[in-house]
């Protein structure tokens, strides 16, 4: 019983939740969730909606993850204490001599036990921990994992920045097609200088209008009077 519980108590702290495995450069969120970082890079690429935390659902806008080097390092040290834990003993022994295969040959890229390594089949072949040769491969993946994830990122900032960019510039064209339309309905303003231009004819026209009608009121007025005294627009009328 106290041994399924240390068990499972392992698991919490050393597991994470999405891939149910040891934490592969985790990161710790602000609601203090903590997940490997590819679990998470990967559920937040694939989300519709604002990156919340898949335990606690709690919104997070962090996008640059920074490894939690203590979590890290208790890992790195749960998975040496426990190196076979999620493996099968059958592929971890070897068929020929029956011992667990502890090194990694780096010519043949085979799991060996200390017996093959001693073989005239391997012996002049470069050999190391099992754990060492996975750390490294684990270290380079990450490295390469995080490249990735900062070049999409990069690139999603960009598209957003040109998609603001042409919403902006549709709003413009939007606002002088507007401007164009109103400059072409309003009426047209008239030249200032129209108004001192003379107008030919118009005092014998009135010349002759007025020889059809009485004075007014009895007083007799010429043509050049009505229109030095502006009554040109009554008497039309």
């Amino acid at each position: 019983m106290q041994a399924d519980m240390d068990s499972n108590t392992f698991q919490q702290e050393f597991t994470c939740s999405l891939c149910v495995n040891y934490f592969i450069d985790p990161v710790t969120l602000g609601c203090g969730h903590s997940f490997c970082m590819p679990c998470l890079c990967i559920l937040w690429e694939e989300a519709q909606c604002p990156p919340y935390c898949p335990v606690c659902k709690e919104t997070s806008h962090q996008r640059d993850f920074k490894t939690n080097i203590i979590l890290k390092t208790e890992v790195f040290l749960a998975r040496r204490a426990r190196p076979y834990d999620t493996l099968s003993s059958a592929e971890q022994m070897c068929e020929i001599h029956m011992k667990t295969k502890n090194f990694f040959c780096d010519v043949m890229k085979d799991q060996l036990c200390l017996l093959c390594c001693k073989s005239k089949e391997h012996e002049a072949h470069r050999h190391c921990s099992t754990d060492w040769i996975a750390e490294e491969y684990r270290q380079k993946l990450l490295k390469e994992m995080r490249s990735v994830w900062e070049k999409t990122q990069e690139n999603q900032r960009n598209q957003k920045r040109e998609s603001r960019k042409i919403r902006t510039w549709e709003v413009s064209k939007g606002f002088f097609f507007l401007y164009e339309s109103l400059q072409l309905h309003m009426p047209q303003p008239v030249d200032p200088q129209l108004s001192s231009w003379p107008i030919t004819g118009l005092i014998e026209r009135l010349t002759h209008f007025l020889g059809n009608r009485p004075p007014f009121g009895g007083v007799a007025v010429s043509p050049p009077q009505l229109v030095s005294m502006g009554n040109v627009a009554p008497v039309c009328n």
